[in-house]
């Protein structure tokens, strides 16, 4: 079995015991603390800001109801094969927007997320 980064593994045994005192303490899930903590953990983790040269906020539009999409194009001069992510939904754009960026500078694609809310 692959053997975790010391950083990681201290944090997910920093973690681990924190849930277990929430659980302990009457902590019931739901989704808008687990919306908040994933937006917590990215602006924890995610730090690198990237430079993508072309961002575009744009809309897909259907009769029953319209998509807010994210278009992302490190490479405008050439073509790309698209990316299309799904990210979880429930309010995580910000999360899944802040993860895409700096993949997008290194992916040979042209990710597109979808800001659903």
């Amino acid at each position: 079995m692959r053997k975790l980064a010391p950083q990681l593994e201290k944090w997910l045994q920093s973690y681990n015991q924190l849930l277990e005192k929430l659980i302990a303490e009457g902590f019931k899930a739901t989704p808008t603390n687990a919306r908040e903590g994933l937006a917590n953990l990215t602006r924890t983790w995610v730090k690198k800001s990237v430079s993508i040269e072309w961002v575009q906020d744009d809309l897909v539009t259907s009769e029953q109801f319209n998509v807010p999409i994210r278009i992302y194009h490190p490479q405008p001069d050439r073509p790309l094969p698209l990316l299309i992510y799904f990210h979880g939904g429930a309010g995580a754009w910000p999360a899944a927007s802040r993860c895409t960026s700096p993949s997008a500078a290194a992916w040979p694609k042209q990710p597109i997320t979808l800001l659903y809310p």
